[in-house]
């Protein structure tokens, strides 16, 4: 019986040393494992503030000014300057517009805020200009997607792509040319 005590001691001590976690037979103490650094968690993405201000060369559309489309169905503005989410490891970061997006007309198709709307981003270093798909592909949400006329919705418009891009970038709404910061001036 002696024997049997002093191999039950080397190995809890053992599993004491060694951090593993497990129930010692006929103790009734659990033995918790060591806290390693690899159980930590992973460091949180560094928030990113982005610029404050943008120019560009050209547009149609001024900061926060409507604009009717589709044959004055809807009417769409941007409405304040775009928000940043967190850095992220590979040195993008998601912007995000929020926009009114007003229904003058029913015209009696159907037609949805998000569905008829287009919104795309355009990077302001202006890196992508020969690839025509390039900020097509944003994720647009509406508060409310069927509004009747006369009435308005929020959409927001998001896109992912390298810091380096967000400096003057501006929007894309049905092929016409949105200023994302009071600075840009059709």
């Amino acid at each position: 019986m002696r024997l049997y005590g002093t191999a039950l001691a080397l190995t809890l001590a053992l599993l004491v040393l060694t951090g593993c976690s497990t129930h010692a037979p006929d103790s009734g103490y659990v033995i918790a494992p060591s806290t390693s650094p690899s159980a930590r968690p992973a460091p949180e993405p560094t928030p990113w503030a982005g610029p404050a201000d943008g120019t560009w060369s050209f547009g149609d559309i001024g900061f926060e000014q409507p604009y009717k489309h589709l044959y004055d169905e809807w009417q769409v503005r941007v409405r304040g300057l775009p928000q940043f989410g967190q850095l992220q490891p590979d040195g993008q970061v998601t912007v995000t517009g929020s926009f009114l997006v007003e229904r003058l007309e029913d015209h009696g198709n159907g037609a949805s805020a998000a569905g008829d709307n287009h919104f795309f981003f355009r990077p302001g270093n202006r890196s992508h200009l020969d690839d025509e798909s390039y900020g097509v592909y944003t994720t647009v949400k509406c508060d409310a997607d069927q509004v009747a006329a006369g009435e308005s919705t929020t959409c927001n418009a998001s896109f992912t792509a390298p810091t380096d891009e967000m400096q003057n970038f501006y929007w894309i709404v049905n092929a016409k040319d949105y200023a994302a910061w009071p600075s840009q001036v059709p």
